[in-house]
């Protein structure tokens, strides 16, 4: 079996005006279909968070930490944005089930799909397995062969 066919080498740096966390959240627009400022605060969101990461291990600790008030707050500030257009772009990161909310603690938690796991070696890998198949549908997938690794093994996609 031969494991890579093709490679493509995406540079990104934290001072590029397009970093990591924006050129994931861009590729997985046809995933998400967020505007260009949906995707700005996604991004800024991510970037956050695995900030956060190198201080706290705990995931679920992190979980409450990350969108909390104060870090809401944050977020909003160094994107400039004002507080209702931060809250109705939060609000549609909620519809598209990006973001979900606890009624009761009013916690956010971001979609585990959308997390790139980083393991700090500088590398991200992304593998994308494509089953071509003569357009007959997939029983199993229903989607003409097309399935993703996070919907069979649980994983991120």
């Amino acid at each position: 079996m031969k494991f890579i066919d093709k490679a493509f080498i995406i540079p990104c740096s934290s001072s590029d005006s397009k970093d990591f966390f924006g050129a994931w959240v861009e590729y997985l627009k046809p995933k998400h279909h967020l505007t260009e400022t949906e995707q700005k605060v996604l991004a800024a969101i991510l970037r956050h968070r695995d900030e956060l990461s190198k201080s706290i291990s705990d995931e679920s600790i992190l979980e409450e930490v990350c969108l909390n008030k104060v870090n809401r707050d944050r977020i909003k500030k160094t994107l400039g944005m004002s507080a209702p257009q931060f809250n109705g772009i939060m609000g549609k990161l909620r519809e598209r089930k990006i973001l979900s909310q606890s009624k009761i603690t009013e916690l956010y938690r971001i979609n585990p799909n959308f997390i790139p796991k980083l393991d700090g070696s500088g590398d991200f890998k992304l593998m994308l397995i494509f089953k071509y198949s003569d357009g007959q549908v997939n029983q199993e997938t229903g989607s003409g062969g097309v399935q993703s690794e996070s919907d069979s093994s649980g994983e991120n996609a």
